[in-house]
């Protein structure tokens, strides 16, 4: 099987809404053969990412720019975070982000991935609205109502 190298842009990758923050999926189906998936997000000044955790997808986040706060665990334990800061959230940890008056734009790289054709995978959401995991083992198939 040959393989290519692909080289992207993010200024023409188009954003999306999700978890309260500006997202860009770069190449979460195709790179590195579907195992491994990156995202470009952006929180505006004083902006919020849902408080959620992810069943199996470890993740690490590398500030680009901006400044926040990181808020994770069970505990709610809060870190200050600034560029170039690298940050490892195992699976299962609860974790939202806070942008600062600066706003915020990092990168994050999961493995697994979990983003798949524009669905959010292995994501639950802190709260009564959210209290399913939204995973792909939690799917159930629809049954036909006669």
């Amino acid at each position: 099987m040959a393989r290519t190298l692909r080289v992207k842009n993010l200024r023409d990758i188009p954003a999306r809404r999700k978890l309260g923050a500006k997202v860009k999926l770069c190449g979460h189906n195709t790179a590195f053969r579907g195992r491994i998936g990156v995202m470009q997000v952006t929180l505006p000044p004083l902006g919020r990412l849902k408080e959620h955790r992810h069943e199996e997808s470890e993740s690490l986040l590398f500030i680009l720019r901006g400044e926040g706060k990181l808020i994770h665990s069970e505990r709610r334990k809060e870190v200050m975070v600034y560029p170039d800061d690298l940050i490892n959230i195992p699976a299962r940890t609860w974790h939202c982000l806070e942008a600062s008056e600066k706003g915020l734009e990092y990168l994050s790289v999961q493995e697994p991935p979990i983003q798949f054709q524009g669905r959010i995978l292995d994501t639950t959401l802190r709260g009564a609205a959210a209290r399913r995991p939204a995973t792909a083992t939690s799917r159930q198939p629809s049954k036909a109502v006669a």
